[in-house]
């Protein structure tokens, strides 16, 4: 996968962390909107999109896999730990389709009628592949929403979700705690070793 350098994600004027791996065959739109921490890889033919006003804030250890869209008209943000699986959706903003309405981005906006909700993934959150997730909808901590799934609501933490619309199937577990702290951990260690570094230099 051919990347994008620090130098080309600096002129798009992305915001972003250490150790961030951005494919070449990303698209990136409003890219000065687009906030990534650090450990963000987001793979080939991913589509970000901020919309006019809308921000899309990942924090750190994502994987935004193949074929994701996330259309950030109003705000897209997630925690840490969190991942979207190949060719999942995410809208947080949308058209009014009541029919008092026209819709589409080429209409005057006195004619039409567009909602903006942030959309929100907590820490350790995932999304299966191939499901969408619509303006209204927030993964809470742990929540997992499972493949070719569909949402608009507010997911409880710490459960596994499935289906169209989706619908609660079980607990999920949370050992990943542990493994998650082991990691943090490293990466104090890593990062007290770079200050040293830099004391010394």
């Amino acid at each position: 996968m051919t990347l994008l350098t620090e130098s080309q994600l600096a002129d798009l004027g992305v915001q972003f962390g250490r150790d961030v791996r951005v494919s070449a065959a990303a698209q990136l739109f409003g890219a000065e909107r687009i906030t990534l921490g650090d450990h963000v890889r987001v793979d080939a033919l991913c589509v970000l999109s901020t919309g006019t006003h809308g921000t899309i804030e990942l924090g750190s250890f994502i994987h935004v896999s193949s074929g994701v869209r996330l259309f950030g008209g109003g705000t897209i943000r997630t925690g840490n730990f969190v991942t979207i699986s190949a060719g999942s959706t995410l809208h947080s903003e949308s058209d009014d389709f009541g029919g008092e309405w026209l819709v589409g981005p080429q209409v005057p906006d006195e004619h039409t009628n567009v909602t903006s909700t942030p959309l929100v993934l907590g820490d350790y959150a995932a999304v299966g592949a191939h499901s969408l997730l619509l303006p209204g909808a927030a993964l809470g901590e742990g929540s997992v929403l499972g493949a070719l799934s569909m949402t608009r609501s507010a997911l409880d933490p710490w459960t596994i979700y499935a289906g169209v619309p989706a619908g609660a199937r079980s607990p999920r577990a949370r050992g990943l705690l542990a493994r998650a702290r082991k990691v943090l951990a490293v990466e104090d260690q890593a990062g007290d070793g770079q200050q040293a570094d830099a004391a010394t230099t």
